[in-house]
């Protein structure tokens, strides 16, 4: 019980940032719905958003504590889709098909509200190069060219991230025409 009561304390305070940020931003939109269901008779609903916008990537979107996604929407008064999920590389994202098919679902949920997404979020990169990797980018301390390995960094990230990159925008930009009728911005992060 204690948990729940805190957690309705903090949403409360959220809630209340969120719609500051809504009621000074210029360019509000208002969605109206009539919602009917099967168990329940139906009732009229207003969302009132700053705008919609769909995120995909790494941890960055799905990070534990300062979560950009999380201060999108409740500080800044935007609706979210995410599927971004920690530990997810940029290639994997672009060629896997994973992501694709999370971003897919995200413009269809965003369209089916009548209304387009205002961008595209996307974070990645740093999982192609953390963790085990990591120790490839650098030369051996003793070897006498210490510290970075410029060549490998270029060919990872010139190379590699950056194809990955270019493949993934051009998917994103195909389901947004598909499914909500053009492209949007798509704000990276990498």
């Amino acid at each position: 019980m204690q948990i729940a009561q805190k957690t309705l304390d903090k949403r409360k305070i959220a809630l209340a940032k969120r719609a500051a940020a809504i009621a000074a931003h210029p360019r509000k939109i208002q969605v109206d719905m009539q919602i009917t269901s099967a168990v329940m008779p139906p009732t009229a609903s207003t969302i009132h958003t700053n705008g919609y916008l769909v995120a995909g990537g790494d941890s960055w979107f799905d990070y534990p504590f300062h979560d950009v996604l999380k201060l999108l929407h409740d500080e800044h008064g935007y609706n979210i889709e995410s599927t971004a999920h920690a530990g997810e590389s940029i290639e994997h994202m672009a060629y896997a098909g994973g992501q694709s098919d999370g971003i897919q679902r995200c413009l269809e949920t965003v369209a089916a509200r009548v209304v387009a997404p205002l961008a595209v979020l996307l974070s990645g990169g740093g999982d192609d190069m953390a963790g085990k990797e990591f120790g490839m980018l650098l030369n051996n301390a003793t070897s006498g060219s210490s510290g970075w390995n410029e060549e490998i960094i270029d060919g990872l990230i010139e190379q590699r991230i950056n194809l990955a990159y270019k493949t993934f925008i051009a998917a994103i930009n195909q389901l947004c025409a598909t499914t909500v009728g053009k492209t949007v911005p798509i704000i990276v992060h990498g």
